[in-house]
């Protein structure tokens, strides 16, 4: 979205990491990297127009709203978190990566930490991130689920099968929730 995390993450580790930040909305990227130069992040926070999916390829992002940092927009059909069907403001075709593609093929390094927080497609995120998610490097995941959406289920599932377990639940209200999986120690069950 407008880089919060991002921002936070790349002041408290001063010079010690990089992050990738990814923002399909064209309205969000703007404020995003306005974000990132307001807070002198540019040497450690890069900024991608694009989206995070299932697949490498042109989609089509749907905009619930076309203000900046508005959420619930969707990559490919129009469905809400919910699996409700909505009108777009706007649809707009978009560059999607996998992140397997994005390490594999763009040569992006291994990450430490992802956090998801796409109102509804987990599942593509992750299912375009095996070996991603099932690498030794990392270490932990945030993602966001809308919990009255069953299809989290399935999501914590595939982490907890690529050795990633569920270590903390923050519960948010309307049925929002923010999940921290932690990587299983080797020999762990």
């Amino acid at each position: 979205n407008v880089g919060a995390y991002s921002l936070v993450a790349a002041r408290l580790a001063v010079g010690e990491i990089t992050v990738h930040s990814f923002e399909p909305s064209f309205s969000t990227y703007f404020d995003l990297c306005q974000n990132i130069l307001l807070n002198h992040c540019q040497s450690s926070v890069y900024p991608h127009l694009m989206a995070l999916g299932r697949f490498t390829g042109l989609s089509v992002f749907n905009y619930s709203s076309l203000d900046s940092g508005a959420a619930v927009h969707s990559l490919g059909g129009h469905f809400d978190q919910t699996g409700q069907e909505f009108e777009p403001a706007y649809s707009q075709p978009v560059v999607s990566f996998s992140i397997d593609d994005l390490v594999g093929k763009l040569r992006f390094a291994h990450p430490n930490l992802l956090k998801i927080d796409v109102d509804g497609t987990e599942g593509d995120i992750v299912s375009g991130a095996e070996a991603t998610l099932g690498h030794p490097d990392l270490r932990s995941v945030l993602i966001e689920f809308y919990e009255p959406d069953q299809r989290h289920r399935q999501v914590i599932a595939v982490l907890e099968s690529l050795g990633l377990d569920v270590n903390e639940r923050v519960p948010h209200p309307n049925g929002v929730a923010n999940y921290i999986f932690i990587r299983r120690a080797a020999g762990g069950p």
